[in-house]
């Protein structure tokens, strides 16, 4: 049984007349009166001054309330008010309107989710009638057809005691008239720090002669919330050979994605699933065709995921580890070598460029990034350990002597690659637009290449489209980018 974090609940520890709180057009004050007596463990506030919320121009305002804990044994004559138990808490005005309700401050755990209900409902006349006389005669809602109590439960995730603050979490308003109804009014929020506040609210819209709330049972339980999540998986065809399935988990692996050869472990449904996506390879292998699949899925597990298409074609195998330029820019210019020493102004500390810069934008001269080196298309995005690099692309490559080649192109436009994980790209395939994402000064491409997870110096293995080209330190009407590291990359490691 989950433990109810409320203090007095039930209103059953009786009351006291300690300072109140309550707000107006100057300001929040605070002190005692001598009818206005709250349960313990509780905060009674309200507001006062301010316009009539059904008629603002009618010069009326609201009012300040009278407040106490009522108890059946103490000679209330009304039981239909208390909900369970012995008492409950009755507010009230006459001839005006409130804004009024309890508040209770309560220490939990930072981060959990809580639930708090309340049980409450209002009793209105514009006659003499009492709460407990027989049943209203028609005469006596003459004015008050057009009133209404507005109920309404709520939690500051922060412990701040205005009502009117805008991190307080409210519930739907609700009208309940002359009893409880069979559900208590409910609301849930996340704790954002060590102590909530929850409130019970009550706004009447116009002046009656009797205006009354009745609050009973109330309840704040920590909760387990169920939370929404993204499923990304990978569909290989069953008949897969090894290197076609260890080229998927080349794409799969690095972003913790499922790879599964059974198609309803790929597609299957579940309430607790806000997005499904799934990557067929080969499709005409796994299922006939795109059709065939969509029909399938729709039949047993609609509606349908989100589906990426890839060809299970040969990677290339290059004999020799060559690259081509690797962009459209001409001439070509390097503006930045590799090895060379750069200062970090944020760490104070030296560090070697790892890569080759290269003047090249989209945005000034339309250029684009060429593929440097065939294989397969492992990442494409910003990488959240790499964030110094921007948007970026990187390709897989095994040589026929058995040797892995990463070639990373970066600062793209963010969005800009042509390419997706899990494509075959070859050399001169054009990839993407550079750009400046990441920590950089200027427009240019950034290429590093790694072999067996080593960086070596990409210049010498780039077929230059003309003699090969030195440093060069003329203006440009957009700066050329100067690579900084980000704090967090970690780029001694292959990806």
């Amino acid at each position: 049984m989950p433990t109810n974090l409320l203090e007095n609940p039930n209103f059953e520890e009786g009351q006291y007349n300690d300072p109140v709180i309550w707000w107006t057009p100057k300001g929040m004050f605070e002190d005692t009166f001598d009818n206005i007596f709250v349960p313990t463990h509780y905060i009674f506030g309200w507001r006062e001054g301010f316009p009539e919320v059904g008629d603002p121009g009618s010069g009326r305002k609201i009012r300040r309330p009278e407040a106490s804990v009522i108890s059946l044994s103490g000679g209330f004559p009304d039981p239909v008010r208390v909900e369970s138990g012995d008492k409950a808490f009755k507010a009230h005005t006459f001839h005006g309107t409130h804004d009024m309700g309890l508040m209770q401050k309560v220490q939990i755990e930072e981060g959990a989710w809580y639930e708090f209900s309340m049980f409450m409902h209002s009793w209105y006349s514009d006659c003499s009638t009492k709460p407990h006389d027989p049943p209203l005669l028609d005469d006596c809602k003459t004015r008050a057809t057009d009133s209404r109590d507005y109920l309404l439960v709520g939690i500051d995730p922060y412990g701040g005691l205005d009502p009117r603050a805008g991190s307080v979490i409210w519930s739907n308003t609700t009208e309940i008239y002359g009893h409880y109804a069979d559900e208590p009014l409910t609301v849930r929020a996340q704790a954002k720090t060590g102590e909530i506040t929850v409130f019970a609210w009550a706004v009447s819209n116009y002046a009656l002669r009797h205006e009354d709330v009745y609050f009973d049972t109330g309840s704040l339980f920590k909760v387990v919330e169920n939370k929404q999540y993204e499923r990304t998986v990978h569909l290989p065809p069953q008949d897969a050979s090894r290197e076609e399935y260890d080229s998927i988990v080349d794409v799969a692996f690095p972003k913790k994605q499922t790879i599964s050869q059974s198609v309803h472990d790929a597609v299957i449904t579940h309430e607790d699933l806000s997005k499904r996506t799934v990557h067929v390879w080969d499709v005409k292998r796994v299922a006939g065709s795109k059709e065939a699949l969509e029909d399938w899925i729709l039949e047993r597990y609609p509606p349908l995921p989100e589906l990426i298409y890839h060809e299970l074609d040969q990677e290339p195998q290059p004999s020799e580890l060559e690259l081509v330029y690797p962009t459209t820019h001409l001439p070509p210019v390097i503006t930045g070598k590799y090895d060379e020493w750069r200062y970090n102004d944020n760490t104070g500390k030296w560090w070697q460029h790892k890569g080759l810069d290269l003047r090249s934008s989209w945005g000034v001269w339309g250029d684009e990034i060429v593929c440097a080196l065939p294989g397969r298309v492992t990442f494409v995005g910003e990488h959240p350990r790499q964030g110094g690099y921007g948007y970026q692309v990187q390709t897989m490559t095994t040589l026929d002597d058995e040797r892995n080649v990463r070639v990373r192109y970066a600062h793209l436009v963010d969005g800009g690659a042509y390419v997706a994980e899990g494509d075959i790209v070859h050399a001169n395939d054009k990839i993407g637009k550079p750009d400046n994402t990441g920590n950089s000064t200027g427009d240019h491409l950034h290429i590093d290449v790694q072999v067996d997870g080593v960086y070596v110096d990409p210049e010498p293995l780039i077929e230059w489209p003309t003699d090969e080209p030195e440093p060069e330190e003329e203006s440009l009407p957009v700066k050329d980018k100067e690579d900084k590291p980000a704090d967090d990359d970690d780029d001694n490691l292959p990806f």
